[in-house]
């Protein structure tokens, strides 16, 4: 048996050109050519047992197909693909060629097409990698069909199935073959990559040096991180007396316009800044109301805060970043974050918490969030909102 292959030619023309055919041409197992003009034909044909014709369009792709016994193999239904448990669906199966020497994923998705500059989602029990877990991997072919292991970097001519993925950089695992993701450490160096596409971040990150104080009481969040600000600006009140200045309540806690309005007195000397006056503003809004605009505006507000080493105040659903923990209104800062260079967009958090109860879930009060759990605490808060 041997590898069946199918070579499509596409000829893209302008407009102001006369319309030519287009020509596929076919070899089949024993050498022989064929060819036909691919606007003579509407829909399908078959060619003996072999393969059937289905794709028309003017980005034709280099696909080979394995044949056993004169059936394609790979396909929807072949009794020896694998089925992943994680997400229900049949992905295909690898199979030797002994006349290259080497392994091939055929791909279901794509028919039982050999999968060649694309990623593939592959079961860890598939290769005896399951260890009792369900899920699997991501690994990557090449434009041989040959599994990329080590740093990998798309071209454009590679990326026909993911053209958005085109300079973007990966590292495959030497052995496995597993896509990296999150922080790795690759030859004794530690590199970020992101999350979910496995993508490596250009990272920047900020850090402000704000000391901590526990808050005194329930309600003195407010109190506790504006005593944060100042101290870190060599303003130094007691928690009580900064209590009086921001008419904290054991009800109602802390408005957030007077966070801003007290901090703001002594930092700028300016209880209430005018537009383009230096200080900070209070934005609110109703509980999980505010969309992606309002996100993306978040994170541009606090990357420049960050940037003049300006802690921002949040307002987060305490349960939200403290599962254990009861639902709250809750204050605290922003001292640091993580951003992707490329995109802008902020990865992950610093938080300073001052609450008690939070504690044995930081690191002396600072813990780093994913940026999506944060924006969900604040949005999902009673009272959203932030003092920038």
């Amino acid at each position: 048996m041997k590898l069946f292959r199918i070579f499509f030619v596409a000829l893209l023309l302008a407009t102001t050109l006369p319309i030519q055919a287009e020509i596929e041409y076919i070899e089949l197992d024993d050498g022989t050519i064929i060819s036909y003009d691919l606007d003579a034909i509407d829909g399908g044909v078959d060619i003996g047992p072999y393969t059937r014709i289905k794709d028309r369009s003017y980005h034709w792709v280099f696909r080979k197909f394995w044949y056993e016994d004169g059936y394609r193999q790979g396909v929807y239904g072949d009794g020896k693909n694998i089925t992943d448990i994680k997400y229900g669906k049949e992905r295909g199966r690898e199979i030797y060629d002994p006349d290259s020497d080497a392994w091939y994923w055929l791909d279901a998705i794509f028919e039982g097409a050999k999968a060649t500059d694309k990623e593939v989602w592959m079961p860890y029990v598939y290769q005896d990698e399951q260890n009792g877990s369900t899920d699997g991997k991501w690994v990557r072919y090449n434009s041989a069909g040959h599994m990329i292991k080590g740093w990998y970097t798309v071209s454009s001519k590679d990326c026909d199935i993911y053209p958005s993925q085109a300079g973007n950089t990966y590292f495959y695992d030497h052995k496995t073959g597993a896509m990296a993701k999150g922080y790795r450490w690759i030859d004794g160096k530690q590199y970020h990559f992101h999350e979910t596409n496995g993508r490596l971040l250009q990272d920047k990150s900020y850090n402000i040096d704000v000391q901590m104080n526990l808050q005194e009481t329930g309600y003195y969040c407010g109190p506790a991180t504006v005593q944060a600000v100042l101290s870190y600006h060599g303003i130094y009140f007691t928690q009580a007396n900064l209590a009086l200045q921001l008419n904290t309540s054991n009800k109602t806690g802390t408005e957030y316009a007077d966070v801003a309005r007290v901090v703001n007195k002594h930092v700028f000397n300016n209880a209430y800044p005018g537009q383009g006056e230096p200080g900070y503003r209070a934005v609110i809004w109703t509980t999980r109301s505010a969309g992606y605009s309002a996100r993306e505006l978040f994170e541009a507000r606090v990357i420049r805060d960050m940037e003049t080493a300006d802690p921002v105040f949040v307002a987060i659903n305490l349960k939200t970043v403290y599962p254990a923990l009861p639902k709250a209104n809750h204050l605290v800062l922003v001292t640091g974050c993580t951003m992707d260079q490329s995109t802008g967009r902020i990865l992950s958090y610093v938080i300073d918490d001052p609450y008690g109860g939070s504690q044995p879930y930081t690191e002396n009060g600072r813990k780093k969030i994913e940026a999506d759990t944060l924006w969900n605490a604040i949005n999902n808060n009673t009272e959203p909102g932030y003092i920038w």
